[in-house]
């Protein structure tokens, strides 16, 4: 969302919420995206517009490239480029969850979203980069739940890998839903609809699973 974009939204979001009290529950909240380099940023932001937040989500979707950054779901092309930076696609899923970890354990003030985003977006063309998580991947991911336990978060349960073509599933696993679990963690449905026709896509898996 463009900054010039954010006032209007806040303010509409607003009006809704006051036209529907009492009929419909209406959370103001953004998606923000982690990226270490730019914590302080991150921070000042949140301080600026957290106290009209209700709600929000703290998402990795840019991995450290060299001097730059990439977006690791933007498509095909740029997961190759990844995994050349990398060198494997290991290293890339453990970089994504080494920022993961980062985003847990980062302060970014009072208004730092309380939700962790879709754990495993780094499958999003896992049928064009098949890779079954070694047991190292596998630690890691368990430390970042175990420190998400620690500061009382919760872990988004997004169901918009069921509608990605090399997806094909929720972006968490089942064994991470477990751990979250014994540990604790609140699972919250979120099915990340970019558009109307998608708002409560994947609601019955995520009763299925959790409830």
């Amino acid at each position: 969302m463009p900054m010039a974009s954010l006032e209007r939204y806040l303010k509409s979001l607003t009006a809704l919420k006051k036209e529907y009290e009492g009929q419909i529950d209406i959370l103001i909240g953004l998606e923000v995206d982690y990226i270490r380099a730019f914590e302080r940023e991150i921070q000042s932001f949140l301080d600026d517009f957290g106290p009209v937040l209700d709600d929000g989500i703290l998402s990795v979707h840019f991995l450290p490239a060299g001097e730059s950054h990439i977006c690791l779901d933007y498509d095909d092309a740029a997961f190759q480029q990844l995994i050349r930076h990398y060198g494997t696609i290991e290293e890339v899923y453990l970089a994504y969850y080494q920022e993961i970890f980062s985003s847990i354990v980062s302060s970014l003030g009072v208004f730092k979203p309380k939700r962790i985003g879709h754990l495993t977006l780094i499958k999003k063309f896992v049928k064009l980069f098949p890779y079954t998580m070694s047991e190292k991947v596998r630690q890691s991911v368990s430390s970042c739940l175990t420190e998400a336990a620690a500061r009382g978060l919760e872990l988004d349960f997004n169901t918009s890998g069921l509608r990605k073509p090399h997806a094909g599933d929720i972006y968490l696993e089942k064994w991470m839903i477990e751990e979250a679990k014994q540990k604790n963690i609140p699972l919250v449905y979120g099915s990340d609809a970019h558009q109307a026709k998608d708002a409560g896509f994947g609601y019955e898996r995520f009763e299925h699973i959790v409830k």
